[in-house]
């Protein structure tokens, strides 16, 4: 799949249509879920940080020790590698993680990225070029949607996907002054959403993707205007916060599909603010008051897709949707413990996001089974 997402492109005004929309109809398969907390027991911990799983192993990136911590699917604790510093085995600063292949793709601050071994000593180092031929005038005085050069980073969301061997798919978004979310509406419309990263030239090779039609609805939901990407087979999906359809995009088939169901008793009447200030000053509060859609996880080996919402403050619990890869139908849309996201899983063991708790010096994932 190198080609992935290369021949999506389309004006805004027709993104919407360009998806064929499956219905998801419920054909209920999984109606509760029985979890297990599996604590985790790391040599030193800092409380800060977040879980992955790959190769049937966990691991904990600490970010403020800047280390990796390894277990096994029972807790046990293997290893540690990396370290904060500037040598071969070390690293500056840890934001992000993906696999590739046998090796570790890790996102620093300050757009640079590490290509470490399967022992975690490096193999590269790299700033992010960000490949924009345009004069920085023009760039400044007159941004378009298609210029690499206006955006950054979004480092907000800890979402990086790699696409084949060698290029990695990474979540972006503007904060021109004359391109923004904060009060620029085309920004909804036009702005792109992922660039690709190739890792051997360190350059971005091309910015893709569309934001949700649902942004048209409102006038600026600058607080939720996060995505989450996740690899299908062939494909891509994509997940916006406030929209209760995942699109797939599927360049092979030369068509792309949308499908999903809403999530239930989601507080979900979004503020919308006017200035970058108000915006700023509430967005803690928003995320904790309002509901909406977070994670993607696509098991090959079960054919499943799992996605994660949160309820909003009042509720007491988040929830987990569960949908056949191949029909898109809705298997399950599960009751699950405030911040559940599922990580993989390993036979019929599912693994999620657990407890990361600094005050406590406490850290688990929870391993569970759907019933």
């Amino acid at each position: 799949g190198g080609l992935l997402f290369y021949g999506v492109s389309c004006s805004s005004s027709d993104a919407a249509s360009n998806f064929t929309h499956i219905p998801s109809s419920d054909s209920i398969v999984f109606r509760t879920i029985q979890i297990d907390t599996l604590e985790l027991k790391p040599p030193a911990f800092s409380g800060v940080g977040f879980l992955k799983l790959h190769n049937g192993r966990l691991y904990f990136f600490d970010k403020v020790f800047g280390v990796v911590n390894e277990f096994d699917l029972t807790g046990q604790f293997i290893k540690r590698g990396l370290g904060l510093g500037e040598g071969p085995a070390e690293v500056p600063s840890i934001m992000m993680y993906a696999p590739m292949g046998n090796k570790h793709f890790v996102l620093e601050k300050s757009w640079t990225f590490d290509i470490y071994d399967s022992t975690w000593h490096r193999i590269k180092r790299a700033g992010i070029n960000w490949d924009d031929s345009k004069p920085l005038k023009e760039l400044e005085n007159n941004p378009q949607p298609t210029d690499r050069g206006i955006y950054e980073i979004e480092y907000e969301v800890n979402n990086i996907l790699p696409l084949d061997s060698s290029r990695i798919l990474l979540s972006i978004t503007s904060d021109h002054p004359r391109f923004n979310g904060y009060f620029t509406p085309e920004f909804y419309s036009e702005a792109r959403i992922f660039g690709v990263l190739n890792t051997k030239t360190g350059k971005i090779e091309r910015l893709v993707g569309e934001k949700s039609p649902m942004y048209g609805q409102y006038r600026f939901i600058p607080n939720f205007d996060f995505c989450y990407g996740e690899n299908l087979a062939d494909s891509i999906m994509v997940n916006f916060e406030p929209d209760s359809l995942i699109y797939v995009y599927n360049p092979v088939f030369g068509k792309s599909v949308s499908f999903g169901r809403a999530g239930k008793d989601m507080a979900v009447s979004y503020p919308q603010t006017k200035q970058f200030d108000e915006a700023e000053n509430r967005i803690i509060a928003d995320r904790e008051t309002y509901g909406y859609y977070t994670r993607l996880k696509y098991l090959q080996e079960k054919q499943l897709v799992f996605r994660s919402y949160k309820k909003g403050k009042d509720a007491a619990s988040d929830g987990l949707q569960i949908y056949s890869a191949d029909s898109k139908k809705l298997f399950g849309d599960i009751e699950v413990p405030k911040k559940f996201e599922v990580l993989g899983s390993d036979g019929d063991a599912f693994f999620a996001t657990g407890i990361i708790d600094e005050l406590n010096n406490r850290l688990a994932v929870f391993r569970f089974k759907l019933l």
